[in-house]
């Protein structure tokens, strides 16, 4: 965690759910699951990634 509080991301990304979970109690961060990177770039959607596009609510 230090080392990502250390270069803020504008993002995160992981496929794995424990990391996810861990990171969005841990860091203020969206983090996202590659797929819905993927999902999102299919759509060509031009809007930036936010926080609400993470899945969380």
């Amino acid at each position: 965690m230090e080392k990502i509080r250390a270069k803020p991301p504008g993002a995160i990304i992981t496929d794995c759910l424990s990391c996810r979970l861990q990171f969005q109690h841990e860091i203020p961060y969206p983090v996202f699951h590659p797929m819905g990177i993927l999902a999102r770039a299919y759509l060509n959607r031009r809007s930036p990634l936010s926080r609400t596009d993470s899945g969380e609510e």
